[in-house]
Order: structure tokens, then C-alpha cells, then sequence
């Protein structure tokens, strides 16, 4: 029923991801020696890749409602555990509100796969869970921009030090 739609998303998903490295190979020398930096970069990847990998594996068997439950209870429980880590050093306000968002959404996400078989609403379970999985995405592109745009980390301490703006 959903499968139109798992295998559009994950490859969206996926092309984004793939933009999004074209941005970190673009940036690389400004961030590399970095931590916060390279923690941001790798948080905004999963922002594409685990949903991307969700929606694939649901593809393989799209009758099997334990493959789905699976597939997505280990990548959300993952996506909890990896953002718990990247929110804890950013440097970023905004970002932080949008990586306690994601945590969130990847519970519900966790949550729904665990308990929507035993509870009979696998289908309505699989369909807040798209639409949750989108409402991530969409999270993720913003962080993108944000990362993107804001000034490196030495420019950034350079214009701190002497009161300027970051080139």
C-alpha cells in the first residue's frame, strides 16, 4: 500500500544525502579539524540516511509488517541514541531545538513500529510514521542550510577576538 511512497522517499532521501556530501566535501577544510563541526555534518547525513534506509529495507518485503516494525524500531532507536550525542556539543541554538525535535520524533517513531502490530494499527502506524519520517526530513534540510551558511569555525573565533563580523 505504502510502497509507491517508501520507494519515492528513500530515494529522495537519498539524493539529498548525496547533496548534502557535496556540501561537506565543499567545506571539508574549513570543518575537518573541527569536532563540532564534523559531529554536525555527520547528524545532518542522518537526517537523510536513516529514514533513506528505513523506507529501503521496508521495500524488500512490503507484506511483512515484522521487517517493517524491525527496520524501523533499529533505525529510530539509532537515530535517538546518534542525536542524543550530536545535540550535547552544538554550538548552534537553533540547531539544538531541531536535534531535540528529531530525538523526539525518532521516539514516536520507535514507539509506533514496537507497539503497532500487538495494538492491531499497523496501517494507520504506518502512515503517521511517513508522515513523521517527512516532518525529519524536512528538519534536516533546514539544519543543512543553517550549517551551510554559518561562518566557519575559525572565522567565526577570528570575528569573536576582534568584534567583526565573519567573513
Amino acid at each position: 500500500m505504502l510502497s509507491d511512497f517508501y520507494a519515492s522517499f528513500s530515494a529522495t532521501c537519498f539524493v539529498v544525502l548525496s547533496l548534502w556530501l557535496v556540501v561537506v566535501q565543499s567545506r571539508y577544510e574549513e570543518w575537518r579539524h573541527d569536532d563540532d563541526s564534523v559531529r554536525q555534518a555527520y547528524g545532518v547525513g542522518l537526517y537523510f540516511s536513516l529514514p533513506g534506509v528505513m523506507t529501503l529495507i521496508s521495500l524488500v518485503d512490503p507484506t511483512n509488517p515484522v521487517l517493517w516494525r524491525t527496520s524501523y524500531s533499529v533505525a529510530a532507536l539509532t537515530g535517538v541514541a546518534v542525536f542524543a550525542t550530536v545535540h550535547q556539543v552544538t554550538r548552534h541554538r537553533l540547531v539544538a531545538v531541531v536535534n531535540r525535535t528529531a530525538i523526539a520524533l525518532y521516539g514516536v517513531v520507535a514507539i509506533i513500529a514496537i507497539f503497532a502490530n500487538p495494538l492491531g494499527i499497523t496501517k494507520v502506524a504506518n502512515r503517521v510514521d511517513a508522515v513523521l519520517l517527512c516532518v525529519v526530513v524536512f528538519l534536516g534540510v533546514n539544519v543543512a542550510w543553517l550549517l551551510l551558511f554559518s561562518p566557519a569555525p575559525a572565522a567565526a573565533k577570528k570575528a569573536a577576538e576582534t568584534g567583526s563580523q565573519p567573513a
